[in-house]
């Protein structure tokens, strides 16, 4: 079996981008005095990791396979309902889980314990998404040319 880095590069250049991707909201959020490794696991906040990722897939896929290729078309369909989704239905339910914790914060504190945080901040702003995306695009073709 032959080892090549080349053979899984559309696996491992969108694990890398999204992975940075990631790691760059954890400074991001560190420059802001707000430094905690759970982040590195958190939804939301700039630049949208998911972007990044899916749009790294599409590109790869274009790259190595051509616009033609059935694959890039199923990624760049996937790449859509994805970054739709963070940006709708994900931004909603965080604004949704903002009100349920105003109101869970307004009960007595006895009542309070019984109900969980919701985490707010699930989806993306369209700013967060489209710096995700040139994150993705620019991240890629760095990449490309080393893997």
């Amino acid at each position: 079996m032959n080892f090549s880095l080349t053979n899984y590069s559309l696996i491992l250049i969108p694990l890398i981008v999204g992975v940075s991707c990631q790691a760059m909201k954890l400074a991001t959020n560190s420059i802001k005095g707000d430094f905690n490794l759970k982040h590195l696991f958190d939804y939301g906040g700039m630049p949208s990791s998911h972007a990044a990722m899916v749009t790294s897939l599409s590109l790869i896929i274009l790259l190595r396979q051509g616009i033609t290729s059935p694959v890039f078309a199923l990624s760049l369909i996937l790449a859509i309902l994805i970054i739709r989704d963070a940006v709708g239905i994900r931004r909603r339910i965080g604004n949704q889980a903002h009100i349920i914790n105003q109101l869970v914060a307004r009960l007595p504190q006895d009542e309070q314990k019984k109900y969980a945080y919701l985490l707010e901040t699930v989806g993306h702003t369209v700013p967060e998404i489209i710096i995700g995306i040139i994150y993705g695009v620019a991240a890629t073709l760095f990449l490309n040319v080393f893997i």
